[in-house]
């Protein structure tokens, strides 16, 4: 498969590519930049991959993401401008967060909403609305040696009703 453009941040945290979708607005660079800031202050390294657009290509079963040469290590700070920051050139696409409207975000996910196949690979991946949420979940999923990556196992059961119990 050659390289294909996606309108999507790419961010390498804790060793997974974070690869964060979304329509013009939704947060997409925000995200990118609470994981280059915040990911390192809970012991994660985190390095932009490409923000805005970010090339993907399927290579033996995998998907990997770069940025187009003339974007790597550059990122959008509303309000500061383009800025140049910690890049790595690539990195394999480990979760996909797609931001979109909070009417979209299913409180508990089904299974069939954890993931998604890209090019015939299936790819773990989380809905939300808010960037903070999204950068949570993230680090829930680090923290638990990433149980959303292999399998996951949702944390509690899918019949939990999400405040004192089960429903």
């Amino acid at each position: 498969m050659s390289d294909t453009s996606v309108h999507a941040s790419f961010v390498s945290v804790g060793g997974i590519g974070v690869l964060i979708r979304g329509a013009s607005g939704a947060g997409k660079s925000r995200l990118a930049h609470i994981l280059l800031l915040r990911g390192p202050l809970h012991g994660y390294r985190a390095a932009l991959v490409a923000d805005d657009r970010t090339f993907i290509e399927r290579r033996e079963g995998e998907l990997f993401g770069r940025a187009p040469p003339e974007l790597a290590g550059l990122l959008e700070i509303r309000g500061l401008g383009i800025a140049r920051v910690q890049h790595t050139p690539e990195e394999k696409i480990g979760l996909i967060v797609d931001l979109v409207p909070v009417s979209e975000v299913p409180r508990l996910p089904a299974a069939s909403d954890r993931s998604e196949s890209l090019w015939g690979v299936t790819v773990p991946r989380l809905r939300t609305h808010f960037v903070e949420t999204a950068f949570e979940a993230i680090l829930t999923i680090l923290k638990h040696d990433h149980f959303v990556l292999h399998g996951y196992e949702p944390l509690a059961p899918r019949e939990h009703n999400g405040k004192t119990g089960l429903s």
